[in-house]
């Protein structure tokens, strides 16, 4: 039973960072990635929410606002 939780998080896990990585980019930048490779998609969809997130916690640090309610708002939305 132990082994199947785990396995079970590590899938939810996968899912989740098959949304981030894969699914919101090509959703939210569709305009921008229409007509370009997939090799340029591929790169652009694993590249851009790594840098959107950490542009998203350092610009909180440095305005002092970093803390979890402040994170959790601006990152479920």
């Amino acid at each position: 039973m132990d082994a199947a939780y785990w396995l079970g998080e590590y899938a939810r896990l996968l899912l989740a960072y098959g949304f981030v990585f894969c699914l919101w980019p090509l959703a939210v930048f569709r305009q921008h990635l229409r007509g370009r490779s997939r090799a340029y998609r591929f790169a652009f969809c694993v590249t851009a929410p790594v840098a959107l997130i950490n542009a998203g916690v350092l610009l909180m640090g440095l305005a002092g606002a970093l803390n979890m309610t402040a994170a959790a708002a601006l990152f479920a939305g």
